[in-house]
């Protein structure tokens, strides 16, 4: 069964962690303990879709179609161009609703629980810190 780790490997076009790492500007420690099965945050795995034009739900728990059609809007081309870029209204309404479509999904294992829970922390922990 594919995980987590296999579609950031896929989606990346990589081989292996280190790889991973370089591709995504993180170290190798954070890249080996997503392949050990710590799942990487919020804004990663953001990156991660936004990078290769895939799917988050695809991502994240396997489901739905791999590649983002064509008219959806660019996570790239949306957000502005600054050091902490902040969400335009589009990009919060797709990272939004495609995170309503994961977590609405079934959730069959205890690591799929896991990772919706961790993605919730990260998401309530940055409109927390966005309303101070």
């Amino acid at each position: 069964m594919e995980g987590l780790w296999e579609r950031i490997l896929e989606a990346l076009e990589c081989k292996n962690a280190p790889e991973v790492a370089r591709k995504l500007g993180k170290t190798k420690q954070a890249a080996y303990e997503w392949r050990d099965g710590k799942p990487p945050g919020l804004d990663t795995l953001v990156n991660i879709a936004q990078t290769s034009n895939v799917s988050l739900s695809w991502l994240v728990l396997n489901k739905g179609p791999k590649n983002l059609p064509s008219g959806r809007v660019s996570l790239e081309s949306a957000a502005p161009q600054r050091s902490q870029p902040a969400l335009a209204p589009e990009i919060k309404a797709y990272i939004r609703k495609e995170v309503i479509e994961v977590l609405s999904g079934l959730l069959l294992t205890e690591r799929d629980r896991n990772l919706a829970g961790s993605l919730l922390d990260d998401i309530r922990q940055k409109v927390e810190k966005g309303k101070k």
